[in-house]
């Protein structure tokens, strides 16, 4: 699993977290959400980049 450190650092909030993490624990099923969470995520931290 991904350590929920990181995720947390890039600004994921600890709901976001939690929801993950249940997601990981359904097992593969739940891959195209934790990809789609991740690829949320990624947006956010790129548009916060360059907002700077």
């Amino acid at each position: 699993m991904i350590n929920l450190h990181y995720l947390r650092a890039a600004g994921m909030s600890i709901v976001e977290l939690q929801y993950y993490t249940a997601l990981v624990r359904e097992g593969n099923s739940s891959l195209p959400k934790r990809i789609e969470l991740m690829r949320q995520q990624r947006e956010r931290v790129v548009a916060a980049i360059a907002d700077k």
